[in-house]
């Protein structure tokens, strides 16, 4: 069954298979609809983990976290 289904965040991640694939992870620090990472970091263990400023929205309109993850992929 896909994550979403089970309700979404944080619910389900331990009934998920392990990632061994490269992670970045981007957390906001004032996430609103997030309000923890704590769960995914657990699960993510070995993710590069990067935290920035601003709320969940503001992630979406970062461009060096954009330009950022555009590096990440090409060197994955």
């Amino acid at each position: 069954m896909p994550y979403l289904e089970r309700d979404g965040w944080p619910r389900g991640l331990d009934e998920l298979l392990p990632v061994s694939a490269p992670v970045l992870l981007f957390v906001a620090e004032k996430d609103h609809y997030m309000t923890t990472s704590d769960a995914i970091r657990r699960w993510l263990a070995h993710a590069e983990v990067v935290t920035l400023p601003g709320d969940h929205h503001a992630l979406a309109l970062d461009e060096e976290l954009r330009a950022r993850a555009v590096r990440f992929l090409d060197a994955s």
